[in-house]
């Protein structure tokens, strides 16, 4: 299985396929939240009329059914969320895969020279960067929070990833660029 410092953090959902590919899959937590906000919609709609003795105003219902509907699918999205981390072709890649297809994040593995945690301050969270030979710094799109939680006109995170998570994809994600160099994956390949 492997040794305490191998497995991820508490709470984080990372399952390594590989010395050079990884998977990275939501916090339960944003499955839940989607799943209530269904049933609560459902049961405001047209499930209220369960028991109802007076009419609903007109198009409550239909509103209650969308947006119940609307959730469940978020819902079932967030079960099946898996964001593929692989390095291959000389490249580093971050694929959504079929539930989040507009999610496509490529670099050359020649040019990153490190990858570092760095602190959010504004938003009291911490993220996983990637260190370039030449250029600014880029920030590495996998999403470490569960339920963007926070208070209205502050941007701080009322319950953000602990770091150990950054700093365990961080880990992760240098040993995987570290492996594909050593494996020859960190030249172009046409």
């Amino acid at each position: 299985m492997g040794t305490p410092s191998d497995l991820p953090p508490r709470g984080l959902r990372w399952t390594q396929r590989g010395e050079i590919e990884a998977v990275v899959r939501p916090k339960p937590s944003r499955f839940v939240l989607c799943l209530f906000a269904s049933a609560w919609n459902l049961a405001l709609g047209p499930l209220h009329l369960v028991g109802a003795r007076s009419p609903s105003p007109p198009g409550f219902d239909l509103l209650g059914l969308i947006a119940g509907a609307a959730f469940l699918l978020l819902a079932v999205r967030e079960l099946l969320l898996e964001v593929r981390v692989t390095c291959e072709g000389g490249r580093l890649h971050v694929r959504g895969g079929a539930m989040a297809p507009w999610l496509r994040f490529e670099v050359p593995i020649v040019d990153i020279s490190d990858v570092v945690v760095l602190p959010d301050v504004e938003r009291g969270t911490h993220e996983v960067w990637l260190r370039m030979r030449a250029g600014a710094a880029q920030k590495l799109p996998v999403k470490l929070e569960g339920i963007a939680l926070g208070i209205k006109g502050r941007r701080k995170l009322l319950f953000p990833a602990p770091v150990s998570h950054a700093s365990f994809v961080a880990g992760r994600v240098l040993e995987m660029l570290d492996a594909a160099r050593h494996a020859g994956h960190d030249t172009f390949r046409t």
